[in-house]
């Protein structure tokens, strides 16, 4: 019996938003055809009137889509900012373990006895080494915060463009309609980073 409740709560969610959606295109015809109506007898008091109707609905269904947008983006971009600021804490880390190894640890080895510190002086040398290689490859393949931030820059500048349009209500709704749904798939479907081996430079 549970099981019957929870389908048909289901189906009724998503009828409601089937009807939601066929109610928003119906109201984006009627007022292109309106709008045609008054650009040709700005005087049609009925036609006016109507529109002033249309508007109204049409702007409540398109405010609801803008929050829907709204809140996924919200969530797309704040997981990238916490992965950004961890991704970068790693990478700072191994960089500081590469730096203290080639250029403090080695470095004392080598002024207490070189001799006897060799395989110590080569070891934190080449993790010194091996660390930087490291973190250019992570940058490489797009892993790195500032990989993660150059995605949410470009998530937020596409957003706001077609924001821009959407919350203008002087647009027609069919504009404003197009610029939420193409906000939301820059939300979804953001461009990903791809991997890029980095090799040493090759000496002149």
């Amino acid at each position: 019996m549970r099981n019957v409740f929870s389908l048909l709560a289901v189906m009724v969610f998503i009828s409601g938003c089937a009807s939601n959606k066929s109610n928003l295109a119906h109201l984006i015809t009627v007022q292109g055809q309106l709008n045609k109506v008054l650009a040709g007898s700005g005087d049609d008091a009925a036609a006016q009137k109507r529109k002033e109707v249309i508007d109204k609905e049409l702007n409540e269904l398109i405010a609801g889509e803008i929050e829907e947008t709204n809140r996924v983006c919200s969530d797309v971009i704040g997981n990238r900012e916490r992965l950004a600021e961890k991704r970068s804490k790693d990478t700072l880390r191994i960089s500081l373990l590469g730096l203290a190894a080639g250029s403090v640890i080695a470095p004392a080895l080598t002024s207490a006895n070189a001799a006897a510190n060799a395989p110590w002086i080569s070891a934190f040398s080449g993790l010194g080494g091996v660390s930087s290689l490291a973190v250019r490859q992570i940058d490489g393949a797009g892993y790195s915060g500032a990989a993660d931030i150059n995605v949410i820059n470009g998530i937020s500048t596409e957003v706001k463009k077609q924001m821009n349009i959407a919350l203008n209500a002087t647009n027609s709704g069919e504009s404003r309609y197009a610029a939420v749904i193409a906000a939301r798939n820059e939300c979804l479907y953001f461009p990903r980073a791809s991997f890029v081996i980095v090799g040493d430079s090759p000496e002149k």
